[in-house]
């Protein structure tokens, strides 16, 4: 876990399956991702299963964000490498 005087990133956890849901299918907060269509509870949670099984890696990392005061994630952030020196989130 990193954390700053004012957040922490962690991995992400099967537990923010219901946050993670709700902000997948809110359209305000997938409007600039490759998201078009609903996701259903069921593949969101395969999605959660299966990258918290894989861990985060240096080509690609998947965090929660959470404020130092709560408990619970407020966002995620993935970073993918795409090349030698680049980076996109």
């Amino acid at each position: 876990m990193l954390a700053g005087k004012l957040v922490r990133l962690r991995a992400l956890e099967p537990a923010d399956l219901e946050r993670a849901y709700t902000w997948v299918n809110d359209r305000e907060v997938t409007q600039y991702l490759m998201l078009r269509y609903p996701m259903s509870r069921a593949q969101e949670e395969k999605y959660l299963t299966e990258t918290s099984g894989q861990g985060n890696s240096f080509g690609d990392v998947r965090l929660a964000i959470e404020a130092c005061t709560s408990a619970c994630a407020v966002c995620t952030v993935r970073g993918q490498r795409t090349a030698a020196r680049s980076w996109v989130s």
